[in-house]
């Protein structure tokens, strides 16, 4: 009878021993699962699988590019809407996207739910894109989003919901058709911590910093605004300065309008490679040459001058002196000559974007700013 026992006792020692192992197999195969599947990319090398699951890149669903005014964001974001990058479900979603913007005809690929609301969130705060702009305070929009009854007054007088446009566009991007999406309007160098939070992690995007030359910039706003010279540098500080601080945190890429315009399919590969390194979804090695230089056109953009980092004297800087009461308008004419250090000023920041100091978190932006000290009376 012991021996019977005994003999009934084996199969199921077996079984319990055989669950255990299934029990192993299984439980490593899930673990290795989870440690695996956050990999940003299927090329990422081995020993990132060992690292800890909250560590791993989530994967990026779009990109942001944040520039100032008249850098070239709209040739940029065009660009990479024929790289598989969606700006919009329809053209009419764009602003000028039927080619009837006198001052860009290719239309500035800035969705209008975008645009209109960045100018609720900036007149909520009495502040425009080009003047007060040092006013705005992200947290408090934030703060008062909390309440979906705010309202600001608008430029009618006519009470309105601060949170209106900004509803739809969020449903549109958490759609997987959308992504990955490219958003661009210059006035997000100011709003783009309030965005970031409404995005959360699930959205958290890349950032593509724009930039162009501040005297070409400058020009083009004397040509089409009417600003001074002066006024036109010292938004390009302001607004680039925003630009970097608030993208603080994002993977950064930063685009130099000039290189689009001598080589955009160069330029281009190098961007996507480096937004694929971002963790964005996209194939560097499938650009349409002929596609792009169609888009791409160097006639489009006026105002190009020879203030590049590598020939960048003070001596520019005082021949832009002399030269600036040419480009002058009754409206600027009691601008002081203080313009050739705002051009200094304004150079020193573009030539730090470009070699990277800029990016850093110990730029001191004090020392920078200290040779402009007027720049919020002006902007």
């Amino acid at each position: 009878r012991s021996v019977a026992h005994r003999g009934r006792q084996r199969p199921s020692a077996i079984r319990t021993l055989l669950t255990l192992v299934v029990g192993i197999c299984l439980g490593s195969s899930v673990t290795l699962y989870f440690l695996a599947a956050p990999q940003a990319t299927p090329d990422a090398p081995p020993q990132i699988r060992r690292r800890p699951f909250r560590e791993f890149p989530p994967s990026t669903p779009g990109v942001v590019v944040l520039g100032m005014h008249r850098s070239g964001t709209s040739l940029l974001t065009g660009l990479l809407g024929r790289c598989g990058f969606w700006t919009a479900d329809h053209p009419n979603e764009l602003l000028g996207s039927n080619g009837d913007m006198f001052d860009n005809k290719k239309g500035f690929y800035e969705r209008l739910d975008l645009l209109h609301q960045d100018d609720y969130f900036l007149k909520h705060q009495g502040v425009d894109w080009s003047r007060f702009v040092y006013r705005f305070d992200p947290q408090k929009t934030i703060a008062a989003l909390e309440d979906p009854g705010t309202t600001f007054v608008d430029w009618h007088g006519a009470t309105q919901p601060l949170w209106k446009e900004g509803r739809s566009l969020l449903r549109k991007l958490h759609q997987p058709k959308t992504q990955p999406y490219v958003l661009k309007d210059p006035r997000m160098c100011i709003t783009a911590p309030v965005w970031f939070h409404l995005f959360g992690d699930q959205l958290k995007p890349a950032v593509i910093l724009a930039k162009r030359s501040p005297l070409e910039v400058a020009r083009s706003l004397n040509k089409r605004q009417g600003f001074g010279v002066r006024r036109g540098l010292l938004l390009w500080i302001q607004y680039n300065r925003l630009a970097i601080q608030n993208s603080r945190g994002f993977c950064i890429v930063v685009v130099d309008n000039r290189r689009i315009l001598s080589n955009a399919p160069a330029e281009l590969r190098r961007m996507l490679r480096e937004l694929r390194a971002c963790g964005v979804n996209v194939q560097p090695d499938q650009v349409d040459e002929a596609k792009v230089n169609e888009w791409v056109d160097p006639n489009m953009q006026h105002d190009q001058q020879g203030d590049g980092c590598a020939d960048h004297p003070k001596a520019l800087g005082r021949n832009f002196v002399n030269e600036w009461a040419s480009v002058r308008n009754p409206s600027s004419a009691a601008e002081p000559l203080s313009v050739e250090v705002d051009y200094n000023t304004a150079m020193t920041l573009y030539c730090d974007m470009a070699n990277g100091k800029a990016l850093q978190e110990s730029y001191d932006w004090d020392a920078l700013l200290k040779a402009v000290p007027d720049i919020e009376n002006v902007t």
